[in-house]
């Protein structure tokens, strides 16, 4: 039997921070490599200003999705997976679903891998994991994660996210946005939750 040639197509939002990405993107697409030594590993980002930036300060050129796409279809790619870094499935996620299944009649198969957060198992796992790296906080100490924001359907994952921490029992850690999306967790909602709960350090 003819052996079908796979890929993994690993799709990051992107970043112009070396270190960043050799902490975070490079490791994760060194472990899926690893682990599915089977299957080729392709790598795109969505972030197109950051794809132009890299290209334009650094001479590194990252293919978006729709380029990769065709290079996976010139090297005769078959049966495909597309595996996601993002951390919602929010309007980049979206994206890519769309550039990749423009071209799906190329394909004889494709599956899409879930982002970070995708069911509550997942979001407890997460909070779990991320808190396990702080040590206790003191009484008049409270911690606050900032994410970017959306105004996609997905932005109730902040939300979500609040209510899980709080149910875990961490009464004071809060989660904001930078865009300030779903409301209850701009800035300023978030600096106005902490000083109503009578915190004087903010970490």
């Amino acid at each position: 039997m003819e052996n079908k040639k796979k890929a993994i197509l690993a799709v990051s939002f992107g970043t112009s921070f070396h270190e960043t990405r050799e902490k975070t993107i490079d490791r994760i697409e060194a472990d899926l490599a690893a682990a599915y030594p089977e299957y080729t590993l392709y790598r795109a980002w969505t972030s197109k200003m950051i794809i132009t930036k890299l290209k334009k300060r650094d001479g590194i050129v990252i293919p978006t999705v729709a380029e990769a796409v065709e290079q996976m279809i010139s090297d005769g790619v078959q049966e495909l997976i597309v595996q996601p870094t993002h951390i919602i499935n929010g309007i980049e996620n979206d994206l890519m679903k769309e550039d990749v299944l423009a071209r799906k009649e190329a394909f004889e198969k494709i599956a899409f891998g879930d982002p970070l957060l995708t069911t509550t198992e997942d979001n407890v796992a997460v909070l779990q994991a991320v808190m396990s790296e702080f040590p206790a906080l003191a009484e008049d100490e409270a911690l606050v994660f900032m994410g970017h924001g959306t105004s996609h359907t997905a932005k109730i994952s902040y939300s979500q996210m609040q209510a899980q921490m709080e149910q875990l029992g961490y009464k004071n850690v809060f989660i904001g946005t930078v865009e300030g999306e779903p409301e209850d967790t701009s800035c300023e909602s978030v600096i106005a939750k902490v000083k109503d709960a009578g915190y004087k350090i903010i970490g």
